[in-house]
């Protein structure tokens, strides 16, 4: 039996905890007894706290679980008595199908763990020579690609327009009425395809079995056409990766503003990604008209940048004080005394003892949601970069958001 997110409770944080030391000592035999034991603490901590806990159970006691935070297994550890059994693989696969879980660390000289996991798609991208308690134990960070992006061909026309009409019927119905819906599907077309195909810049995303799970379409002068997803794997990151390709496209190509128009669906997605609604506005689908936003992103000039990253997460080869022409900001290694005198972040997070805030317990409060907010038109989510600096960590923060500046 599997149960997800049960009431942590101290019996089952303290079997859960039990279970843990049981499987440590299995597999991490570089371990030493007092090692175990001062890493108990963190782990009752991270049970308590972790975002999605499942577990599973045999005859009501738990032989195996799973935390899972930001797209990222956690923890993994299954009892030693049901050892190549399953246990691990199935919910790995809970985590990959249901969670969109890409990321994991594993310990160097855990060689099981690591065959297990490159085992199911997961390679290593990142080497740490500590691991997060600054102990000696080196980490591999592990990344799984559940998907590729490439250009689209004539040849994928009736997969793009079946995703079209399934997630337009099923999705968007969330947000607009059976008839709009209907309408709104019966627009896909096999010659307007075909055409975009050869005049946009027209991408599919697919997974390893070469389905087809989502697709999008840019013009040359910056025109989002569209994006769909697979109405089976919505919040999954196809759209993100849809979007950063695009968006790649777009700074090589010199577009400097990309124009959308957006459904009341795909809204809030969009305003994640810093697109603004300049108008609410009705256009004509095929015979009904449909409420939908155009949307703006004026895309951000990126200079490399490989100094301090600031307590609030800020990369400030995106910050358009740095990237400015005139009297631009050195950035925050080089000024660093004005970060210093930040109470709303910097200061908060010394009074605290930790030097980013994905470390608060609070995290994201209030006061940081409004700053992030107001962040969104610069081309910069600060949730999402605390997010990659708690999984990626500084050095692969600061590799993604430089490659960006190459584009």
């Amino acid at each position: 039996m599997i149960t997800i997110n049960p009431d942590r409770t101290d019996v089952l944080i303290e079997a859960l905890t039990t279970l843990w030391e049981a499987s440590v000592r299995a597999t991490h035999h570089f371990l030493t007894e007092d090692n175990i034991q001062k890493l108990v603490p963190f782990v009752k901590v991270g049970l308590s706290s972790i975002k999605t806990l499942i577990i599973a159970h045999e005859n009501n006691n738990p032989i195996a679980f799973m935390g899972i935070e930001a797209y990222k297994i956690e923890m993994l550890f299954v009892s030693p008595d049901y050892f190549g059994k399953g246990f691990g693989r199935k919910l790995a696969g809970l985590g990959i199908s249901e969670y969109g879980v890409r990321y994991v660390d594993v310990n160097e000289q855990n060689p099981q763990a690591i065959g297990f996991y490159r085992h199911i798609g997961f390679e290593v991208f990142v080497h740490m020579e500590f691991d997060e308690q600054g102990n000696p134990f080196p980490i591999l960070k592990m990344k799984r690609d559940p998907f590729s992006i490439r250009q689209a061909t004539p040849n994928d026309i009736a997969s793009i327009l079946d995703l079209y009409r399934n997630t337009v019927l099923t999705i968007n119905r969330r947000d607009y009425s059976q008839a709009e819906v209907e309408d709104w599907a019966s627009c896909g077309e096999i010659p307007k395809t075909e055409k975009m195909i050869k005049t946009h810049y027209f991408i599919v995303a697919e997974t390893s079995q070469l389905q087809i799970v989502g697709f999008s379409s840019i013009t040359p002068q910056g025109y989002l056409h569209s994006m769909f997803v697979h109405k089976d794997f919505q919040s999954k990151g196809v759209a993100s990766t849809l979007l950063n390709d695009i968006e790649r496209y777009a700074k090589e190509s010199g577009i400097t503003k990309i124009t959308s128009e957006v459904s009341l669906t795909a809204r809030p997605f969009f305003e994640k990604r810093g697109y603004a609604v300049e108008t609410e506005q009705k256009r004509q689908a095929n015979k009904l008209s449909l409420t939908n936003f155009w949307m703006v992103k004026t895309l951000t000039k990126i200079k490399p940048y490989s100094g301090r990253i600031p307590a609030c997460g800020v990369f400030c080869g995106g910050c358009p004080t740095y990237t400015r022409e005139k009297k631009a900001c050195p950035g925050a290694e080089k000024n660093k005394a004005r970060c210093e005198k930040c109470k709303t972040f910097h200061l908060c997070c010394v009074e605290k003892g930790i030097t980013h805030c994905y470390e608060c317990y609070l995290f994201p409060c209030t006061k940081f949601k409004s700053f992030a907010k107001r962040w969104l038109k610069y081309g910069q989510n600060f949730i999402e970069n605390q997010n990659t600096l708690k999984q990626l960590g500084e050095i692969e923060f600061l590799k993604i958001n430089n490659d960006k500046s190459s584009f």
